[in-house]
C-alpha cells in the first residue's frame, strides 16, 4: 500500500473505484429488482465511521443502506433505461436492457398447446 492508498482509506470517503454495481441479470420494466453494493474493501473506513450505515444516490433518490461485511442490497423498480449510482466519489452509469415479459409467456402457451393436443389425441381414441 502506497502514501495515496493510505490517504484514500483514511478519508472516510468512497473513491472512484471502492464499490462493485452487481444488476440483475433480468430486468422487467417497471419491477422491483435487486441492485447488489458490495465494498471491494469490507474494512473501510466509511463503513466502521458510519456504523454500515451509508446513503447511497440512485436516479437521484437517496437510498439508505446499511452495509453487513462490506455487502448490501437495495430493491429499485426500474421504469428507465439509465442508472445512475452515487456515493461520494463514486459514480456508476449504465444502461440496462429491459427483457419484455413475452419471454415468459411464449414457453408456457407452448405448453398448454402441447398439453391440449395431446388431450384431444387421447379423447379421439
Amino acid at each position: 500500500m502506497n502514501k495515496e492508498d493510505i490517504g484514500k482509506f483514511s478519508s472516510g470517503r468512497i473513491g472512484k473505484d471502492d464499490l462493485v454495481i452487481e444488476l440483475p441479470s433480468t430486468i422487467l420494466k417497471g419491477k422491483s429488482e435487486e441492485i447488489k453494493i458490495n465494498f471491494k474493501n469490507p474494512n473501510h473506513v466509511r463503513l466502521k465511521d458510519g456504523k454500515g450505515n451509508i446513503t447511497i444516490i440512485v436516479n437521484g433518490v437517496p437510498s439508505p443502506l446499511q452495509f453487513e461485511n462490506g455487502k448490501a442490497a437495495l430493491n429499485h423498480v426500474f421504469n428507465e433505461a439509465d442508472i445512475s449510482i452515487y456515493a461520494d466519489d463514486f459514480e456508476f452509469h449504465d444502461q440496462v436492457h429491459f427483457t419484455t415479459y413475452w419471454i415468459f409467456l411464449v414457453p408456457a402457451i407452448a405448453l398448454a398447446l402441447i398439453f391440449l393436443g395431446i388431450r384431444y389425441r387421447k379423447s379421439k381414441v
